[in-house]
């Protein structure tokens, strides 16, 4: 049975946030990959052309079409994959307790939950008055664990 959960994560107990995207590189080496097989097959038909005496023109162009594919194909994956990913995920660090992970997140969102996060930590880090404190922040009051039965089921949206 699936549920949602509120998790709290003080912000002095925060270690990282970051936005991470699964996969990130997979259209590059699928690229790589589509790269090095035209280059391959494109380069061994072109020796094979040129072997031929006389040459043969039909056979050079059919090495060159495969060496152009292949550089095509690598730059629609390199460049593709990176507009067409569209969806990311946040992972928060906390100094003490479990990793968590919030998948499907829009990257603007992502975006300026981090934003928001790194202005409260440097607010936090002023003493809230915009001006470099010598005090370090105050440390959090000891929370003690609910029991699970009293632990809140239901997140806002």
């Amino acid at each position: 049975m699936l549920r949602e959960r509120v998790t709290v994560v003080p912000l002095a107990n925060l270690s990282r946030v970051t936005r991470e995207v699964r996969y990130a590189r997979a259209g590059l080496y699928a690229g790589l990959g589509a790269l090095a097989l035209g280059t391959y097959f494109g380069t061994g038909l072109f020796v094979d052309a040129v072997r031929v005496p006389g040459g043969s023109a039909p056979l050079i162009g059919v090495a060159l079409l495969f060496i152009v594919l292949g550089l095509a194909v690598d730059f629609v994956f390199s460049s593709a994959a990176d507009s067409a990913r569209g969806r990311c995920r946040v992972v928060v660090v906390p100094l003490k307790g479990r990793v968590l992970c919030v998948g499907a997140v829009d990257p603007a969102r992502a975006d300026a939950l981090l934003a928001a996060v790194a202005e409260q930590t440097r607010r936090q880090g002023d003493g809230g008055n915009g001006k470099g404190s010598a005090e370090p922040p105050p440390s959090p009051p000891a929370v003690t664990p609910a029991a699970p039965e009293a632990a809140p089921e239901a997140a806002e949206a």
